[in-house]
């Protein structure tokens, strides 16, 4: 019973630590990347997740200053496509260092997904005793 009570407690920590690390990430785009510029996608890559499937990744391409930067999105996207116009806030010190915030909700819904297994799995847990 002790291992269980353990694992189900390591488990948690890792689930909501993760949440908190992605939140973090998001938090820190948000606040360094303040200039708002129009970005269009020129270039969908896809990848194989493993068991899960293909992800898409788009690319991007904005002018800042007078100088155009072709940027890939570190999120993916199956909500985009080629010459898609976007809002692109980037920070005006490393203007290759950006978030979209259409893309943005991939996070939120990673971080929700990881909340609500920890919630099941302790309640599943609790539930069992």
């Amino acid at each position: 019973m002790l291992k269980e009570v353990a694992m189900i407690v390591c488990l948690d920590i890792f689930l909501i630590g993760m949440s908190l690390v992605i939140l973090k990430s998001m938090i820190q785009r948000k606040i360094r990347c303040t200039e708002k510029v129009i970005g269009e996608v020129t270039y969908l890559k896809y990848e194989d997740s493993g068991d899960d499937g293909t992800v898409c990744f788009p690319y991007f391409y904005y002018i800042y200053q007078g100088r155009r930067y072709d940027v890939k999105s570190n999120v993916s996207s199956n909500s985009l496509g080629v010459g898609d116009k976007v809002e692109i806030y980037i920070d005006p010190n490393d203007p290759e260092f950006f978030y979209v915030p259409k893309t943005n909700k991939t996070g939120i819904f990673m971080i929700s997904i990881m909340l609500l297994l920890a919630i099941i799995f302790t309640s599943a847990y609790i539930n069992k005793r």
